[in-house]
């Protein structure tokens, strides 16, 4: 398995009583073919393929994962969960117009502030089988395919 990263973007928020922010049914990631760089230096097209992201065990690896500012160096565990958790996803992880959605709370009064003046990008944090494999996915050639696919965190 390897680590991997995908991109979406922070639409709106509510802020709560506490002051915390909630994000309602947020797309964080959805099929497609996406350029990733090997640690050799070469970029390599994987496809992210609707029977593999949603399937019920990647859906369920989105719910009750941590938040975080920025990627970190590693992967979230219990271990190092108060060093990186700036809140937590919720527990509704849906498919939604051919996006994988979900809501969640950031808790932390720094990373709130960032929202709130304006960072926005979102980016799943998971882990991933690369079977080399080629093809076509809505008119774009792959080189590899991601199976297995568990969020680990989202950014």
């Amino acid at each position: 398995m390897v680590l991997r990263y995908d991109k979406a973007y922070i639409q709106d928020f509510s802020e709560t009583a506490d002051g915390y922010l909630t994000i309602h049914a947020c797309p964080v990631t959805r099929p497609g073919v996406f350029p990733y760089l090997r640690q050799d230096g070469k970029v390599v097209m994987e496809a992210k393929l609707p029977e593999e992201l949603f399937s019920e065990t990647t859906i369920a690896s989105a719910q009750a994962k941590p938040m975080t500012d920025d990627h970190p160096n590693e992967l979230v565990t219990a271990a190092n969960y108060p060093i990186y958790a700036k809140g937590m996803t919720h527990t509704d992880a849906a498919v939604r117009d051919n996006k994988l959605v979900i809501s969640f709370t950031i808790t932390d009064s720094a990373t709130i502030e960032k929202i709130r003046g304006g960072k926005r990008e979102l980016s799943i944090g998971f882990v991933a089988d690369i079977a080399p494999e080629t093809g076509t996915y809505n008119g774009e050639t792959y080189d590899s395919v991601q199976r297995n696919m568990e969020i680990n965190h989202i950014a």
